[in-house]
């Protein structure tokens, strides 16, 4: 097909979109306000075509001249032939965009203004023209020194095996036979040294060979093994070396050597072994001397990784959100101003917080008459169980672990007393009497990357004196009131709390939430099934005559079907939701105690009921969800995102509840008697025309049977 030569032909790129700039065009577009003279790019937009300009006018830059509702009058510069000529034209408001061609320009002026009132304030004069840029400074440059890499060459023996193996039987030393245990190191060293290998050594030769070693030359080593080649009668005594001496052994030796696989070392006149000799030696050997190769690097490497590989404890509870559920959910997963423990100790962006631990920490120790050894010391001793606290290896050593601890946990308590007895926080608190900073402190603890060991809190609470603590005597009452406004734990089982002073093996802050969330044992549903069904949407339920009601129970999971009627405790979605249950996922997700996943399948559950507004709406309706958070459209996308890449708990919590719906759901009755009920029994009217229709059928069909039976 030729291609076409109209006013937009051969546009499809010249007019294409940028990337993550398509879609809905934004209402500052049309916020934006031209004045005559500014200057403006024309940029074709290629989704409007309404008011387009020709493809000879995009990316040129003109001035504007008129302004109208819709449009603007640009005057652009037309080169025609060897003449400039000036067009005007009028272009849609998409396609023009504020110029930054006379950006230098305005920057230039005030910075020259400013110069101007700085040296009248001095009484001199100066010169703002522009001056041209000198050349650049020069500078000596080195040569570089060349160096040349060569392989040393590598000469392999060849062995069938490629291993440098030597065995040596010696006799035993007690016969009238001459020893050539010496002589047989010393080819053994030989070997070592020359050839690099790594030597074993064992046996009796093991202490006096590592002294030749260490006291010899190469040099010595070879006349040593000359010497020791010699007979007994022919060695100079005088000249023998001192390592040397009372050494020797009469006799003939005994010797058989291999190499790899049966490759013989010497074979030569004295060394070929006798029937005698054979006997001698199985009975009385001597232990071998073995030379082996050296180990592959990458081996020795494996294993020290292995090596220094930590060591996973049962213990761990404080984890690395996966990054599935992180990547897009950053905002919910990371502190917004404060770093407590050790993940984001090193991030060094809250200086300022830092100054504000350290003024929590004055303020406890002196109000409770602490002194800071004590605490210290007292840090130091749970040092190793708070470690294995964390999943990941903390990298700090044990003084800036301790005092991570100590500053941190100790933190978090103050926070925790002044929000319950306010009258400790001062006019100087930047957390208490700064707007909205609380908000982002609690924000911040209900993360699970910052977490604190709860035993370290605990145990540091039990140092305050009692006067500071009021009526709270415990640790877990203080926690309770401290978060009990806020995830709203006051009405979803408060007297299921852990029992205080009991050895309630709570493990960091969102452990505790997650206590409370949980059903009892006369609440818990019966499951058994490692299989889960999706359930239907509120909207299918409600068609299909499912009623809806809130239940008075304390348990959020406490969700019953009985009878058509769907009982659902009442749920509030604010600011906090989201955070609060995704970070609780994460820790179920990643915490293999936890088999039945109760807050991952509830999410899952909720997801699947709440796909659109229109679900929410009659939740809203029934008065199941309480929406504090804005519009239905940004509950129901709550919802949605939460449920998304969700595990679900082996066994599933709300099996038997789905099978239950999906039953009601398929049974055609429940959704015959709806349609009836919907449409002829919505109004008084509609319920009175029914009935009138029924009554005068019931009339025809008498009077046409009396008049069958008059005939």
């Amino acid at each position: 097909m030729p291609a076409g030569h109209g006013l937009r032909s051969r546009t499809r790129d010249l007019f294409s979109r940028a990337f993550r700039k398509k879609g809905y065009i934004p209402l500052s577009t049309y916020l934006k306000t031209y004045r005559i003279g500014d200057y403006v790019d024309v940029k074709v937009n290629g989704a409007v075509h309404k008011g387009m300009p020709h493809k000879f006018y995009h990316g040129r830059t003109g001035r504007v001249w008129n302004v109208t509702k819709r449009a603007i009058g640009v005057e652009i510069n037309k080169q025609v032939g060897n003449r400039i000529i000036r067009k005007r034209i009028h272009v849609r408001v998409e396609h023009v965009q504020p110029s930054r061609c006379t950006e230098e320009f305005c920057l230039r002026k005030i910075k020259n203004d400013q110069l101007k009132a700085e040296a009248k304030a001095k009484g001199e004069v100066i010169s703002t023209k522009r001056q041209p840029k000198g050349p650049k400074p020069g500078f000596r440059v080195e040569g570089a020194v060349m160096e040349t890499v060569t392989p040393i060459p590598y000469d392999v023996i060849g062995l069938n095996s490629g291993l440098y193996c030597v065995y040596v039987n010696c006799l035993n030393p007690n016969t009238d036979t001459w020893g050539s245990h010496g002589y047989i190191t010393c080819i053994f060293q030989l070997l070592a040294v020359e050839f690099g290998t790594c030597s074993v050594v064992r046996g009796d030769a093991e202490h006096w060979c590592h002294k030749l070693i260490d006291q010899s030359s190469r040099c010595e080593l070879h006349s040593c093994i000359k010497e020791c080649s010699k007979e007994p009668s022919e060695v100079d005594s005088s000249s023998e070396p001192n390592w040397m001496k009372g050494k020797r052994r009469s006799g003939t030796s005994a010797f058989h050597g291999e190499i790899g696989h049966g490759n013989r070392l010497l074979d030569g006149a004295g060394f070929s072994p006798t029937e005698e000799e054979e006997e001698t030696s199985s009975t009385n050997a001597a232990p071998a001397v073995i030379v082996e190769k050296p180990r592959d690097e990458v081996a020795i490497l494996i294993e020290g990784k292995v090596r220094d590989t930590p060591s996973f404890w049962p213990d761990c509870c404080i984890y690395k959100v996966p990054q599935r559920f992180r990547t897009g959910n950053e905002e919910f997963y990371e502190p917004r101003v404060v770093s407590i423990g050790p993940y984001h100790f090193h991030q060094g962006s809250f200086p300022q917080m830092q100054i504000f631990k350290l003024k929590y920490l004055e303020a406890f120790l002196s109000r409770n008459e602490l002194s800071l050894d004590q605490c210290l010391g007292l840090v130091r001793t749970w040092e190793a169980k708070a470690r294995r606290f964390y999943v990941d290896l903390i990298d700090l050593s044990s003084d800036e672990f301790a005092e991570l601890m100590l500053v941190d946990a100790i933190f978090v308590l103050e926070l925790m007393i002044r929000h319950q007895f306010f009258e400790y926080v001062d006019n100087c608190d930047r957390i208490y009497r700064k707007p909205r900073m609380i908000e982002d402190v609690f924000h911040d603890v209900l993360l699970i990357e910052n977490q604190i060991p709860f035993f370290v809190l605990e145990g540091l609470y039990d140092l305050v004196d009692n006067s500071s603590k009021g009526t709270l005597k415990f640790f877990v009452e203080l926690t309770h009131e401290f978060f009990k406004a806020s995830v709203k734990i006051n009405e979803f089982g408060a007297d299921r709390a852990p029992v205080p002073g009991v050895n309630h093996g709570v493990k960091h802050f969102v452990d505790f939430i997650r206590c409370y969330y949980l059903p009892t044992e006369d609440e818990k549903h019966e499951y058994g099934h490692r299989f889960y069904e999706i359930p239907p949407s509120v909207t299918a339920l409600v068609d299909a005559g499912v009623k809806f009601a809130t239940t008075s129970t304390r348990s959020l999971l406490d969700i019953q079907f009985n009878r058509g009627c769907l009982k659902i405790p009442n749920f509030r979605v604010d600011d906090w939701t989201e955070t609060v249950f995704r970070n609780l996922i994460a820790f179920e997700q990643c915490h293999d105690d936890h088999q039945v996943k109760y807050i991952s399948d509830l999410m899952f559950l909720m997801a699947c009921m709440i796909k659109t507004s229109k679900d929410v709406d009659l939740l809203i309706e029934h008065e199941i969800i309480s929406n504090m958070l804005g519009s239905n459209v940004d509950v129901s996308a709550l919802f949605n995102h939460i449920g998304q890449r969700v595990g679900l708990g082996q066994p599933y919590y709300y099996f038997s509840l789905c099978k239950k719906l999906n039953a009601y759901c398929k049974a055609p009755w429940h959704r015959w008697k709806t349609i009836l009920k919907c449409d002829y029994f919505n109004t008084p009217w509609k319920v009175v025309s029914t009935i009138a229709a029924i009554v005068l059928l019931v009339l025809t069909l008498v009077q046409t049977i009396c008049s069958i039976l008059s005939l």
